[in-house]
């Protein structure tokens, strides 16, 4: 389990614009796009992602509950974490999330999923996944 660097809710002005990549003319971020619609865009467009979920877990360490989010996938660990840590930058920099998946701590995922109703799955479409 691993705990994502803290982030802002809602980007700055200053960090309303996506970093060009090459010589393109950076792109302004939508005013109406959020946390949970660009994770489910993402994980909609990776096949090897299956289903998502947050939840609340207990870490025996802290004393503490955490918010944990919980990504149920095949495929590789690294790039899928890297993307959601990427799209959690921009917006939850305040909030301390902690990421498992069924790869790295299966156990705390198995808790998570039995827990929780998924925000995304691959095959099933949730109210939180439509754009009106």
């Amino acid at each position: 389990m691993k705990l994502f660097d803290r982030f802002r809710k809602k980007p700055t002005v200053d960090e309303t614009t996506v970093p060009a990549t090459s010589a393109t003319t950076p792109t302004p971020l939508s005013a109406d796009r959020n946390f949970v619609d660009d994770l489910v865009s993402y994980f909609s467009s990776e096949t090897a992602v299956t289903a998502a979920y947050f939840g609340f877990a207990y870490n025996n360490t802290s004393k503490a509950h955490i918010l944990v989010l919980a990504i149920d996938h095949q495929g590789d660990e690294d790039a899928i974490q890297e993307i959601t840590w990427m799209i959690k930058s921009q917006f939850m920099q305040d909030t301390e999330i902690f990421y498992t998946s069924s790869v790295t701590n299966p156990e705390l995922t198995d808790y998570i999923r039995q827990h929780n109703l998924p925000f995304y799955h691959k095959n099933i479409l949730h109210a939180c996944n439509r754009k009106s």
